[in-house]
C-alpha cells in the first residue's frame, strides 16, 4: 500500500509540475472588469451606462493631466469629450444590422470591489425593430484578461453575459438558454482559478498533506487511497463553496472590500497554509482554513 501511495504522490507531483510549465500567463487576482447596461426599447430609444475602472480608462486616455499620480475630478471633466469619443468608437451597438448612434450624457463616480470607477451614462437611437448586437474593443488591447459583463433589456426580455478578448461580440439571435449562460460563467470561474497563481498556491499548500496522516511528531503515509481521495474532495469542495459564496456576496454588493486590502490578505493566507504543513498536529485546521480563508 505504501508503494501505491508513493506512486500516486509521484503522479500528483508530476501533474503539478506539468501545470506550472504549461500554464498561460497569470493574471492578477482582481482582473480588469467593466460593466455594461443597455435598455433598447421598442420605440428605438437606447439608454444605458458603462462603468469602467479609472485605471483601465487611464490606459487609453491621459487622465492625469498634471502627472502628479492622482486623477482629480477636474481632470476627468476636462477629459470628458475624449472619454465620449473613445466609447463611441470602441463600443458598437447594432439593431436590425444597422449601427445605433449614442453619446455619453454624463460621467459619474461609483465604486466596484472597493475601487474607483467612472459610470458613463449614454443615450441614443436604434432601429425600432430587429435583433440587438454588441461589440466592444475597449481595453482588450491593453489587458488580455479584461472582461465586460453586460446586462441587456430589450422587447425580447432581459439577458446577461460577458465579452472577452476572444469573444468580443454578442448577438441577440444567439441569446442562450439560462443554463447555457450558467455553464459559460462556470467555465469562466474555472479559468479564473487556472490563471490565478494565488488560488493554485493556496490549494496546493492545503492538498500536499492529503497523501499523509498526521502523527504525534511527524507525518506518516495515509492508510489508503480512499482516505486520500476523501480528503482531497473535502478540501476542494470547502474551497469552492466558500469562494462561490464570497463571489455571490460581492456581485450582489452585500460586501465590498477594496482589492488593496484583499490582495495582501491573500498572500498572508498562502503563507499560513504553507507553514502549517510543517506542523502535523495542525492538519485538522486545513478544512476550516480552506473554507474561511
Amino acid at each position: 500500500m505504501t508503494r501505491v501511495l508513493g506512486w500516486w504522490a509521484f503522479v500528483i507531483a508530476a501533474l503539478c509540475a506539468f501545470c506550472i510549465l504549461v500554464a498561460p500567463k497569470a493574471e492578477s487576482h482582481e482582473s480588469s472588469t467593466s460593466y455594461l447596461k443597455l435598455d433598447a426599447r421598442a420605440d428605438g430609444s437606447l439608454n444605458g451606462s458603462l462603468d469602467v475602472g479609472v485605471l483601465d480608462l487611464s490606459w487609453s486616455l491621459p487622465l492625469d493631466a498634471d502627472g502628479d499620480g492622482r486623477v482629480l475630478w477636474k481632470e476627468v471633466e476636462a477629459a470628458q469629450p475624449g472619454i465620449g469619443a473613445l466609447v463611441a468608437d470602441k463600443l458598437i451597438v447594432e439593431r436590425g444590422e444597422r449601427r445605433c448612434t449614442f453619446h455619453v450624457t454624463d460621467v459619474l463616480v461609483t465604486r466596484h470591489v472597493g475601487e474607483p470607477y467612472l459610470s458613463l451614462t449614454f443615450a441614443g437611437r436604434c432601429e425600432a425593430a430587429g435583433l440587438l448586437g454588441i461589440r466592444s474593443d475597449l481595453f482588450f488591447g491593453e489587458d488580455s484578461g479584461h472582461r465586460t459583463l453586460f446586462d441587456v433589456r430589450s422587447p425580447s426580455g432581459t439577458m446577461a453575459g460577458f465579452l472577452m478578448v476572444s469573444v468580443r461580440e454578442w448577438k441577440e439571435s444567439q441569446a442562450p438558454h439560462p443554463w447555457t449562460t450558467f455553464a459559460a460563467f462556470v467555465v469562466q470561474g474555472i479559468w479564473h482559478v487556472w490563471t490565478g497563481y494565488d488560488h493554485l498556491a493556496f490549494l496546493l499548500s492545503l492538498l500536499l498533506p492529503c497523501a499523509l496522516t498526521a502523527g504525534r511528531a511527524a507525518w506518516r503515509p495515509a492508510e489508503g487511497l480512499q482516505v486520500v481521495l476523501r480528503d482531497l474532495l473535502r478540501i476542494i469542495t470547502a474551497f469552492t463553496v466558500a469562494h462561490s459564496i464570497t463571489l455571490g456576496l460581492a456581485t450582489l454588493h452585500v460586501v465590498s472590500v477594496s482589492a488593496r486590502i484583499i490582495e495582501p490578505l491573500i498572500a498572508t493566507t498562502i503563507i499560513i497554509a504553507a507553514l502549517l504543513n510543517l506542523f502535523p498536529k495542525a492538519a485538522r485546521l486545513r478544512l476550516p482554513l480552506a473554507f474561511s480563508f
